[in-house]
């Protein structure tokens, strides 16, 4: 474990030195998401897929006052010292939550581009025995299967930036890719919003420090874990600004998670998971 990741834990740990959380924990990261934080933290229902919830806000070493924002909102909160990326965060969330007792593990996003009620029905699939990961997806079922047809605008249908186009095109293209290396009905591998079972992530292999949706999906796809996907909504950013810089620099370094990954992993694809 890193020494950021460690510190961290250990911060938490010594704040909550008896805490035992719920069976379903909603792991946000955030970086310095103060005005949207709060709400998004508000939005999160009190149980999920039937069981009792709690949101961990992981601070991925914000300068504003996503922190104190977090906590008035009701949520637990565990702070890196420093800035390490959304998939460092991540992994700090799963495992201060799993270490204090939670079964099922949620991701949702701190910028309040994702609707928190729609994990209600992708926990219920998990929570269930019906799949071991559920994914969100911006595409509308009846594309679920075949792979065609574009993405919603976001905001409601409001005229893209060449950016954003870019962006949702990319969504398509990653996705076509991804079937066709696992073999999986993948429609949206950038979605924000993610349920899956403790063991999910105790059985897969996780290393990016920021694009770690793609490498989670990959390699819980190649190790054989049950997918499924969920249709959800997706809003346009309410506060801040993105941390995910130039569509072309986002798209370079999500082909490299990508293709990294599935190379790391393919070896998996021959063997059944216990």
């Amino acid at each position: 474990m890193s020494l950021p990741r460690a510190q961290a834990a250990a911060s938490f740990r010594r704040q909550h030195p008896d805490l035992v959380l719920p069976p379903v924990v909603v792991v946000v990261p955030a970086f310095n998401e103060a005005g949207a934080v709060g709400p998004v933290v508000a939005s999160v229902p009190a149980q999920l897929g039937g069981l009792d919830a709690a949101t961990l806000v992981v601070d991925d070493g914000s300068s504003d006052s996503t922190v104190a924002e977090a906590r008035a909102a009701g949520a637990l909160v565990c702070s890196l010292p420093v800035n390490c990326g959304q998939g460092t965060a991540l992994r700090v969330g799963y495992e201060v939550a799993i270490e204090h007792g939670a079964r099922y593990l949620a991701t949702l996003d701190a910028d309040g581009q994702w609707s928190a009620p729609d994990l209600d029905p992708m926990a219920a699939r998990v929570t269930s025995g019906g799949a071991d990961i559920v994914s969100g997806t911006r595409r509308t079922p009846s594309h679920r299967h075949d792979g065609q047809g574009a993405l919603p605008a976001a905001g409601g249908g409001r005229h893209d930036t060449d950016d954003q186009a870019l962006r949702r095109s990319g969504v398509v293209v990653f996705a076509t890719v991804i079937r066709l290396l696992t073999g999986a009905r993948v429609t949206d591998p950038a979605n924000g919003l993610r349920v899956m079972t403790a063991e999910v992530v105790q059985g897969v292999q996780l290393d990016q420090p920021q694009f770690q949706s793609t490498e989670l999906l990959i390699s819980a796809l190649c190790r054989g874990f049950r997918y499924e996907e969920v249709p959800v909504s997706h809003a346009s950013r309410q506060a801040g600004v993105s941390k995910k810089g130039r569509s072309m620099g986002y798209a370079l370094h999500f082909s490299r998670a990508l293709f990294g990954t599935y190379i790391r992993e393919r070896g998996w694809r021959r063997r059944t998971r216990p």
